[in-house]
């Protein structure tokens, strides 16, 4: 008896594991977006529950030394009986005629592997060991939503104009890997890479459009800007970090430029401040200090542009009176000797000022700044 029904049982197993005429329906979508939310690829066993074949591969994923490997994949069953089995077919195609149909899939949805039929243990295992080393870092769930939040963040801060906020926001998951080179393909990971790419772009556009400025050989005050606020914003960036660095070099050799870039500095702080709904007093400080520092400079107009904006009047700061009274701070050549005074006179070639405690100093007019010099070529002081 057992032995004639043995061919039977046989023959009905391989007939159960033939391409059905009709295939099943399964939450394969579901499956897809959390692929790519998490980074993971995506397994797929499409089969029947009455076929042997099918059950020993889904036996085979759950064995001690398959089952970690298979917790790096999004893993789903789909029933090749219900209407699902037929779009996933559509889908990532037909691979033979025997079931169980198994693909890997990855986070961009491309197709990396497919098979018609059983797979032994070991097949299996080292199917998924090769696609787990693609997959680049399996982020956990906690990673996953502190990485999500950064990149909100960051994109807020960048809609609001703000790139030193947005590039702050990402420095938050820095431990998770380097910025801009996340090793993962998860979503999130995805858009941070995108997200610093961008920036980059930015940055070396805002450094294109300074070396034009400069092209002519000599500092303006919008070059110099446009350059400090680049420095702020985007010096976190590794992708930067030579593009800064090769600038600065650049820079250093443009006359004044130093002269020009501390101004440009001292406005960007300023501003940084000014646009603090809780640093509006000490914003107005710093620009009047720019205005007695800087007098009659394009740094100065824009300062007191600004300090009219906060509703203060330059002609009433104590800034200004000092500015007023013709005191302003003088530098050497190299930029780094600085004294705040008053001309009173050129004299075989140097220039006299007065110091606010009345001191007289006498500097020659080749020690002085270019842009120093020009003050006192287009404005002699009397005598």
């Amino acid at each position: 008896m057992r032995s004639r029904m043995l061919p039977v049982l046989v023959l009905t197993i391989s007939f159960l594991c033939l391409l059905p005429a009709r295939a099943g329906a399964m939450t394969r979508e579901e499956a897809e977006k959390q692929s790519r939310e998490s980074g993971r690829p995506l397994l797929i066993v499409a089969g029947r529950h009455t076929c042997g074949l099918t059950q020993a591969v889904l036996k085979h994923l759950e064995e001690p030394a398959i089952a970690p490997l298979v917790s790096q994949f999004v893993y789903v069953f789909i029933n090749v009986d219900e209407a699902e089995g037929e779009k996933c077919q559509q889908k990532y195609g037909h691979p033979g005629d025997m079931l169980p149909f198994v693909y890997v899939v990855g986070t961009n949805g491309e197709k990396l592997f497919s098979h018609s039929g059983i797979m032994e243990s070991e097949e299996l295992r080292q199917l998924l060991t090769t696609q787990a080393e693609k997959i680049g870092k399996n982020l956990s769930s906690k990673e996953l939503t502190l990485l999500k939040k950064a990149v909100e963040d960051a994109k807020q801060a960048h809609a609001k104009g703000d790139l030193a906020a947005a590039v702050k926001a990402l420095l938050t998951v820095k431990k998770l890997g380097p910025l801009g080179a996340f090793d993962s393909h998860a979503k999130p990971a995805v858009e941070a890479n995108k997200l610093v790419a961008d920036w980059t772009e930015e940055g070396k556009a805002v450094l294109k459009e300074v070396d034009e400025k400069l092209s002519d050989g000599n500092a303006t005050f919008a070059a110099a800007l446009a350059y400090a606020r680049a420095k702020r914003t985007l010096a976190a960036l590794p992708t930067l970090k030579a593009d800064l660095t090769a600038a600065a070099r650049k820079y250093q050799r443009v006359p004044d430029f130093a002269d020009t870039l501390r101004q440009a500095e001292a406005l960007d702080r300023a501003q940084l401040a000014a646009a603090s709904s809780h640093d509006a007093k000490k914003a107005a400080t710093a620009f009047q200090r720019i205005i007695s520092t800087y007098p009659d400079t394009e740094v100065a107009k824009l300062a007191a542009e600004e300090l009219k904006k906060l509703g203060v009047e330059t002609a009433e700061t104590p800034a200004a009176d000092t500015a007023k009274r013709g005191y302003r701070t003088w530098k050497d050549a190299t930029g780094r000797f600085a004294v705040k005074a008053r001309a009173r006179g050129v004299k075989d070639g140097k220039l006299s000022l007065e110091t606010e405690d009345g001191s007289v100093i006498q500097v020659p007019l080749t020690k002085l700044s270019e842009a120093d010099r020009k003050i006192v070529e287009s404005q002699p002081a009397a005598e």
